[in-house]
């Protein structure tokens, strides 16, 4: 008989049951890490997104402010 556990080494914890509580709390852990990392790169993303919105918008009112000063000019 070849087998991990002694008899008379009563411990009264299974291994298997170890195995599988250690293997949920690294499942656990792995996913808090993983919703973490992506709440992190939307936030990123967001506020790139954000300032390239804005950079455009700042675009579109130059080349409107532009034009208005144009129309003016000809009017003159």
């Amino acid at each position: 008989m070849n087998s991990a556990h002694k008899p008379g080494s009563n411990s009264g914890i299974d291994r298997g049951i170890v195995t599988i509580f250690l293997l949920w709390i690294v499942i656990t852990v792995a996913l808090l890490i993983l919703g973490a990392v992506r709440a992190l790169g939307e936030v990123g993303c967001a506020s790139f997104v954000r300032a390239s919105n804005t950079r455009i918008l700042q675009h579109d009112v130059n080349l409107a402010v532009l034009r208005r000063r144009q129309e003016c000019q000809l009017r003159l």
